[in-house]
């Protein structure tokens, strides 16, 4: 990696990325709050930047002065490749719901653009899917078998007559994999709250305590 001025770095004339202003500003406000934290990546085949247009184009701006450069030797067929796909791979990721809500509810920031970025996020890959999935539970669908029903209408009330009355087993998960595939098998949703007695606890998770007799069926 080298220190390079950003006015000796070649844009890409293949680059089909558009930047809005809202992203302008939140990138801005990144550079602003936390500095640099990936380089520009540039092909040194024909130049060419590949990855970082708007970052190099913010540091022209700012008047910023040299840039963090990471050159790669791509031949020209690997570089409108790898321009094409370099940010769009990352589109087919899924989102854990849970996960990004924690996430974006910890972070503190004063930036403006940045507070919208993540205000937008949030929007869009946790509230607005909560909604639908409330929405469909709500008129009935989502429901792949009879009795689904039962347990879309809520955990389980946990009591402490419960415990003393009822055996049961506790699994834990070491990794991330295996629990996923126990969510998907067993049909586990979020949480937004536990009542315990007459205790209302207001926490978000994922978990569910299931009858023997679902457990059994389930994992048949």
């Amino acid at each position: 990696m080298e220190m390079v001025e950003p006015d000796q770095l070649l844009a890409n004339p293949d680059n089909w990325r558009i930047h809005p202003r809202e992203q302008q500003d939140a990138v801005e406000g990144l550079l602003s709050e936390v500095g640099w934290v990936d380089a520009i990546k540039v092909n040194v085949t024909t130049g060419h930047v590949l990855d970082g247009h708007l970052r190099e184009t913010l540091a022209l701006r700012r008047d910023q002065g040299k840039i963090p450069v990471l050159y790669v030797e791509l031949s020209e067929d690997e570089e409108k490749l790898i321009l094409a796909s370099l940010d769009s791979s990352s589109k087919m990721a899924g989102t854990d719901r849970d996960k990004l809500d924690v996430l974006i509810s910890e972070i503190t920031t004063g930036d403006p653009g940045v507070q919208a970025m993540l205000s937008e996020l949030w929007k869009v890959e946790v509230e607005q899917p909560r909604e639908r999935a409330a929405s469909a539970a709500a008129d009935g669908g989502g429901s792949d078998s009879a009795d689904d029903g039962d347990s879309s209408k809520g955990e389980l009330e946990i009591s402490a007559e419960l415990l003393e009355r009822y055996d049961y087993l506790v699994f834990y998960f070491d990794n991330e994999l295996d629990w996923q595939v126990a969510v998907e098998r067993f049909g586990v949703k979020s949480v937004l709250n536990a009542q315990v007695g007459t205790t209302t606890f207001k926490k978000k998770g994922v978990g569910r305590l299931l009858p023997a007799k679902e457990l059994l069926e389930r994992s048949a």
